[in-house]
């Protein structure tokens, strides 16, 4: 892949604040183009089976109301739904039992939640290292 790749995202945080950080980070970067932000995995489940194409990428918080990420994450690869994109589940918390359960899945990626503002200016690149492409922007 190419700097000049892009790819549509999907966006799940049930924290308004960083649901707004994120939408504006990856509104203005080039690499990406952001499908939705959403903030339940319930509506991660609905946008994904009602959309033609699934989104290139899936970025969720892992904690969230009604149906968490990993819980939207398990269902998606149970309906088989989620083989072709890259899923990156954020979480300020580490949490082993996650890890492990999604480990045999290449495409599933756990981060580190951000907590200062060099931290989410560095996620896009996070992803793009993740997608076999570079950076080559920063909001």
């Amino acid at each position: 892949m190419t700097t000049s790749d892009s790819f549509t995202i999907l966006i799940a945080d049930d924290d308004f604040e960083d649901l707004e950080f994120f939408r504006f980070l990856f509104s203005h970067h080039p690499n990406f183009e952001i499908i939705r932000c959403i903030s339940n995995g319930a509506d991660i489940i609905n946008v994904i089976n009602n959309s033609p194409k699934p989104p290139d990428i899936l970025l969720t918080d892992e904690v969230m109301p009604i149906i968490t990420g990993t819980q939207a994450v398990r269902h998606l690869l149970s309906h088989k739904m989620a083989a072709e994109m890259k899923v990156f589940i954020i979480s300020g918390i580490e949490n082993p039992a996650s890890k492990l359960e999604f480990e045999k899945h290449e495409h599933i990626n756990f981060l580190k939640k951000p907590r200062t503002l060099v931290d989410y200016n560095d996620l896009p690149n996070e992803i793009l290292k993740k997608m076999d492409t570079e950076n080559v922007f920063r909001v």
